[in-house]
């Protein structure tokens, strides 16, 4: 891992840490003291995922989710629970074919596209053929095309991080929108856009699905305007079940396309 990489992560612990004492963080729990959802506590779901090669990419991709969907470390910390830190996010975020679901699927589809120049090899496999991507391939089906191809790089390649920061304590469905509503929508905003600004992006990429709170238009002029330059993308949640998934062409290229037309 470069010394710049590191350098980042520090960043990001000292930018999210300046937040802990407003929610009331547990530092070795992740509960918060001030909030509850139903009377059920709330954990902070943890650090991003900052791949050991991002600070040294031209191009540096933050891929934003939705909500972390369960309490992924809710049996760590002596059965008390605990929240991702750098080295646990890496080990739950998948590499490109274990396990790569639809959610996955997109996400790396995207990174790829944003970071061709980097991977040529991964863009060719996956985008040269406009006669499929006219056809509506989707990027679960796109992504095996890729078999074959070195992929190790990838996963170290960008970073990931969710719109909504806290998860209910012991949660074990993904689906739902349980966790993608604002509890101070003010503060959840400084909360993530001080985390964006430690990781120094070029692109940020919006996964939003259609439930839930997502940041308003202020924001995200806001945004544009705090990160000197950085591309905005607002994109369409991978793991929705829409008619048609989520396809390469409609979904991705587009999309992002009309971002930086947007942006110019």
């Amino acid at each position: 891992m470069s010394e710049k990489t590191e350098q980042i992560k520090k960043n990001v612990v000292s930018a999210l840490e300046r937040h802990f004492d407003f929610w009331g963080i547990d530092k070795e729990t992740g509960l918060l003291s001030k909030y509850k959802i139903k009377d059920k506590s709330l954990r902070f779901a943890g650090y991003p995922h900052v791949g050991d090669n991002y600070a040294d990419q031209n191009v540096r991709v933050v891929i934003v989710g939705a909500d972390l969907g369960s309490d992924e470390l809710r049996n760590e910390n002596n059965g008390f629970g605990s929240y991702h830190t750098f080295e646990t996010k890496k080990e739950k975020l998948p590499s490109l074919f274990e396990k790569c679901y639809f959610h996955m699927a997109g996400t790396y589809a995207t990174v790829i596209y944003l970071l061709r120049k980097r991977f040529p090899k991964l863009f060719s496999a996956l985008y040269d053929d406009q006669a499929s991507m006219n056809d509506g391939i989707t990027a679960l089906r796109a992504i095996k095309r890729l078999y074959g191809v070195p992929t190790e790089e990838l996963k170290g390649s960008f970073a990931m991080t969710n719109l909504h920061k806290f998860v209910t304590e012991g949660r074990e469905p993904k689906a739902g929108a349980e966790n993608r509503r604002w509890l101070d929508s003010k503060e959840e905003y400084e909360f993530l856009k001080d985390e964006l600004l430690a990781l120094e992006p070029t692109i940020v990429v919006f996964q939003e699905l259609k439930s839930g709170d997502y940041l308003d238009n202020t924001q995200i002029e806001d945004l544009k305007k705090t990160l000197k330059g950085c591309t905005i993308v607002k994109l369409r949640h991978p793991s929705s079940r829409e008619k048609g998934g989520y396809q390469l062409y409609k979904d991705i290229v587009m999309k992002i396309e009309d971002a930086f037309m947007q942006n110019c």
